[in-house]
């Protein structure tokens, strides 16, 4: 008796399990399936061709992110995508950023943040990162809450940088690392993978507490179109606290808060706008702009808060907050569904 009614506890305790599953990865899959219905299910992990030659397979649909004029794309006169934002700084101009980058379906995370790999988002046009970095063993892997979840290996996300940035030279990127714990060593073994991979470092802006962040021409010229930005790990400002190039996220950056659990929390400005870590006298701003969700996030939040209508009042709003400010980094869920990368070059366009 004692067995029987263990045993219908663990299948009602299943089947729970099942029933919670269905309602929170049901718009999941069924966003899945919609979005990648053109494609066969054994070519699901080849990449998206590069922006360059051809458009990217992203939630813009054909939307073509690089628009320089022939013959500049290799010079300054042509930074991450347009000719006109080479004479901006890098902190004046808006970058398309992925929340969790690493967690993605296609890289078979429980719960995922994103449908398609980072790697095609930065194909697409992402060029902003959010990583978080957990101890996995002796060494570090992207992780979000738990190794257990999913992993992606650092290795892999340089080594595709690099090969990225090295056939696409107007194009700059940002990492923003968030540390499972404020051990030096956590970060340093981060930094070993990053020697590690040739030409990473090579890459890597090193900022020297100079005033003003560079010219987005100047970091093109100079070859320097890695930033690098960490919180929760050492601080940077403490003389050999941090490997050279790895900044201290929030002495240069300031960000809205990132907890929305549904999109009428996102809607309520009040609250969304809200600055929650940095200065609004820093150089960054970094505009969270997804939705936590019931438990786990989900598409169909990101279908909506994607679209260009939200993304433009929410900017606006947000931006009344600090002074008029633009955000430089929009960090988003689901970065293959919506109008985000649209957005984001209208805007620079604009500069």
């Amino acid at each position: 008796m004692v067995c029987s009614t263990k045993s219908t506890l663990v299948f009602l305790l299943v089947l729970s399990v099942i029933g919670i599953g269905a309602f929170i990865y049901g718009s999941v899959f069924e966003d899945w399936l919609n979005n990648g219905n053109d494609e066969d299910d054994n070519n699901i992990n080849a990449p998206v061709a590069s922006p360059i030659s051809q458009n990217g397979n992203n939630g813009d649909g054909e939307y073509q992110f690089i628009q320089c004029d022939v013959g500049s794309v290799n010079t300054s006169q042509c930074c991450n995508g347009l000719n006109n934002v080479c004479n901006k700084r890098v902190n004046e101009i808006m970058f398309a950023a992925t929340h969790n980058s690493m967690s993605t379906m296609q890289d078979q995370f429980s719960a995922p943040n994103h449908f398609r790999r980072m790697e095609e988002s930065l194909e697409a046009g992402y060029r902003a990162f959010l990583l978080d970095v957990h101890e996995f063993g002796d060494s570090v892997s992207f992780c979000h809450g738990s190794c257990a979840f999913g992993r992606k290996a650092p290795e892999e996300v340089f080594e595709s940088t690099v090969k990225f940035l090295d056939e696409n030279p107007s194009e700059v990127v940002i990492f923003e690392f968030q540390m499972d714990s404020d051990s030096v060593q956590l970060l340093d073994n981060l930094y070993s993978v990053m020697e590690q991979t040739n030409g990473f470092l090579d890459k890597v802006y090193v900022n020297d507490n100079a005033l003003e962040f560079p010219l987005m021409g100047d970091l093109v010229v100079d070859n320097k179109r890695i930033l690098l930005f960490q919180h929760d790990g050492p601080n940077c400002n403490n003389e050999g606290a941090c490997p050279s190039g790895i900044m201290s996220t929030y002495n240069h950056m300031f960000e809205t808060t990132f907890d929305l659990d549904t999109v009428d929390d996102l809607k309520d400005y009040d609250t969304s706008c809200a600055i929650t870590r940095g200065s609004p006298d820093n150089a960054f701003f970094l505009l969270n702009h997804f939705v936590l969700g019931f438990l786990f996030p989900g598409s169909a939040d990101a279908e909506e808060v994607n679209q260009y209508d939200v993304l433009e009042s929410r900017t606006t709003e947000c931006s009344s907050f600090v002074g008029g400010k633009l955000p430089n980094l929009i960090a988003v869920d689901f970065w293959s569904v919506g109008e985000v990368l649209r957005f984001v070059q209208e805007q620079n366009g604009a500069l």
